[in-house]
């Protein structure tokens, strides 16, 4: 496996967010910071999981938001459905809607990682949990960073942790 630079891979994980959350959501991000270094913690009501691995690295690739901004996500998702009632306004719609925008950001980020680590990458199926003010932990000692974003005034924070495998 080669040397990941942290700054290569968040300049890509950057652009896979911009590019398809304008793309799938109309919804246009700014970078608000760059967090590298120690593991943190940021509170969120909804958090879409995804796994990666290879043969020598594994991690996980994450988004964090706000109800607010996952309910917009859903609504524009669905907004052509035109499905009798305000489209994107369920839980069930609002938890797919993330889980699906997660996949596909991490689905486009996983090729240029994959160019990076010199490796080919798998991905799982989305994991999405709810909860007010709720906080993931990361329990493993690798590679971490996060790009925190503005949404229209609202946060998304989008985290890769990485690890080389034993």
């Amino acid at each position: 496996m080669k040397e990941i630079a942290s700054a290569d891979v968040a300049v890509d994980l950057v652009d896979s967010v911009t590019l398809i959350f304008m793309r799938m959501a109309g919804l246009r991000v700014v970078v608000a910071e760059q967090i590298e270094g120690k593991p943190r913690s940021f509170p969120s009501d909804i958090s879409a999981l995804i796994t990666v691995t290879s043969t020598t690295l594994s991690g996980t690739v994450s988004l964090h938001c706000n109800m607010e901004l996952a309910r917009q996500i859903s609504m524009a998702m669905v907004e052509d459905m035109h499905i009798g009632r305000p489209a994107g306004e369920s839980g069930d719609e609002i938890r797919d809607a993330l889980g699906e925008m997660a996949n596909i950001v991490v689905g486009n980020f996983k090729s240029s990682l994959s160019e990076a680590v010199g490796e080919t990458l798998r991905m799982t199926v989305p994991v999405v949990i709810v909860g007010k003010h709720h906080v993931t932990q990361r329990i493993a000692n690798g590679r971490w960073f996060a790009v925190k974003f503005d949404v229209h005034g609202l946060p998304l924070v989008a985290e890769v942790l990485l690890e080389k495998d034993a």
